[in-house]
């Protein structure tokens, strides 16, 4: 097996983190966070100064619904083919705050090919509803990647 290098983060909001990356990564002064193809440029960049082979981010505070509306915009739909990325987002469901937790995993596609995902990996419907976990098959190991919820949280 090839070696696999891992990068965890967690973001406490992907659009702050996604902010901070465009600004630490973006060339010229004439640079803009406001253009997508800047931000795209830049999470482009700061993927492969990384040079991580999985990103599993946690905290992204997103709803499925901006995640697929603003995929571009938001970078979860990575950089054309060199990456893929897989979501779980807290929808606000069962009386939940929409937006609250979330993760997301980004693959690099010549690295660890991923044979199946599933942003609904445990099987309970209330904690599926969270967006705490996602789960990546990569064939020869399973990635799940979590935000696990702190102790204080009763029977949990």
């Amino acid at each position: 097996m090839s070696r696999l290098h891992l990068v965890s983060w967690n973001v406490a909001g992907w659009r702050t983190a996604l902010d901070e990356i465009t600004r630490t990564t973006r060339r010229g002064p004439a640079a803009t966070t406001k253009k997508v193809e800047e931000k795209q440029a830049c999470v482009a960049t700061w993927l492969e100064r990384l040079d991580a082979d999985v990103v599993c981010l946690q905290e992204t505070k997103l709803t499925s619904k901006q995640v697929e509306q603003d995929a571009r915009a938001l970078c979860a739909s990575a950089d054309g083919d060199a990456w893929q990325s897989f979501w779980a987002c807290n929808d606000g469901k069962e009386g939940q705050r929409a937006g609250l937790n979330g993760v997301a995993t980004f693959v690099r596609n010549k690295a660890f090919g991923v044979v199946r995902a599933s942003s609904r990996p445990l099987g309970e419907k209330e904690l599926d509803d969270e967006g705490r976990c996602v789960l990546t098959d990569h064939g020869t190991f399973v990635l799940f990647n979590a935000y696990v919820p702190n102790g204080s949280g009763g029977k949990r």
